[in-house]
């Protein structure tokens, strides 16, 4: 549990801030605004978040095993689907969020890029971020459900809060530095707001645990 002794509060909130921060800003350093003027680009592009999304996962994963190992009882609870959703949200968020957008430019009559002009378009980081969110807490939950979030409510909130952090985090980091390019410091940024966002909700989440378990 990280609830009771401060010291352990602070070392397992210190840990997995520290760790998400350093995972979205290595991932945000290799990576550069997605353009797309054509559906056959969509796979290459997947391809590339997939490996970025392998590195941020596996990061993401070590550091809250290390942060919250205490809280449940099976070995890799947290780093084995962790590991695993990051990149695979990453790619479902990046092709429903893509496909979603060519299909609407089509249905307007625009022709997409090329040499004779047309149209381009960047998939909006916020929502394949959401979209990632939520693949990524879908994964996770079968994990974590049984000591964490044992009833409906908490999955639900589990599932909106992990939607809320990494979509929120990323929208926070571009209003606070006036980009919306991705880059080291952006991901530092977006790691540390998604990072505080998820800590709440795992504290909350506990909280309640702690409360029914003592009924």
């Amino acid at each position: 549990m990280i609830i009771g002794k401060p010291a352990r509060y602070l070392t397992a909130s210190g840990l997995w801030l520290l760790g998400s921060s350093a995972a979205w800003g290595l991932g945000f350093a290799a990576l550069r605004s997605p353009v797309i003027d054509h559906p056959e680009q969509l796979p290459a592009v997947a391809v590339t978040l997939a490996a970025l999304g392998a590195v941020i996962g596996l990061t993401l994963g070590v550091s809250a095993t290390l942060a919250f190992r205490r809280m449940l009882k099976i070995p890799g609870s947290w780093f084995v689907p962790t590991a695993i959703g990051v990149p695979l949200g990453l790619v479902i968020g990046f092709y429903g969020n893509g496909l979603f957008l060519l299909r609407q430019v089509h249905r307007l009559g625009m022709q997409m890029a090329g040499e004779g002009g047309g149209a381009t378009i960047s998939p909006p980081a916020t929502i394949t971020l959401a979209l990632a969110g939520l693949v990524l807490a879908c994964i996770q939950l079968p994990f974590l459900a049984k000591d964490l979030a044992p009833n409906l409510q908490a999955r639900a909130l589990w599932i909106l809060g992990s939607v809320a952090a990494y979509g929120g985090g990323w929208s926070g980091s571009a209003i606070l530095l006036g980009a919306a390019h991705p880059s080291a410091l952006q991901g530092a940024l977006t790691g540390m707001i998604s990072g505080v966002t998820i800590l709440l909700l795992v504290l909350v989440l506990e909280a309640e645990w702690r409360r029914q378990a003592t009924r």
